[in-house]
């Protein structure tokens, strides 16, 4: 199943800035079974969705993501929290770039992924995200 594009975000290689108001980025969505649920989980946001199933954590998942964007979008804290979250953003002349936290970032700051990329029982897929961008 493709995933849907969020109207927010995305992770790894760091993409230019849309000749809009957005960054595209991809996020990585890590989907494991838990408890007779799947949980979806974006390390690079630290943001949990879930489901009875992987269609309902993915729908649950693109709420959370969207959410997260719209709220610290209107809180004016995007940026602080995508930096606290270990990612970089700058710009350069007038194009801004977004890099997410490298995979061994994020599993020193949550030890219950690696623990969960150990154990091998998850399926990933990468997910087309935009940053809003703000001059």
């Amino acid at each position: 199943m493709k995933p849907k594009k969020s109207n927010w975000f995305h992770r790894y290689l760091p993409h230019k800035m849309a000749d809009f108001d957005a960054i595209e980025v991809h996020v990585q969505v890590y989907y494991a079974p838990e408890e007779g649920h799947i949980v979806a989980f974006c390390p690079s946001l630290d943001l949990v969705g879930s489901g009875k199933t992987e269609q309902e954590a993915e729908a649950s998942i693109s709420i959370v993501i969207d959410e997260y964007f719209r709220y610290t979008t209107n809180k004016k804290t995007l940026y602080d929290d995508l930096k606290e979250h270990g990612w970089t953003i700058h710009k350069t002349g007038s194009k801004f770039y977004a890099t997410a936290p490298a995979e061994a970032d994020v599993v020193e700051r949550i030890p219950e992924f690696g623990e969960m990329l150990a154990s091998k029982n998850y399926r990933v897929e990468q997910r087309p995200i935009s940053i809003p961008v703000f001059a």
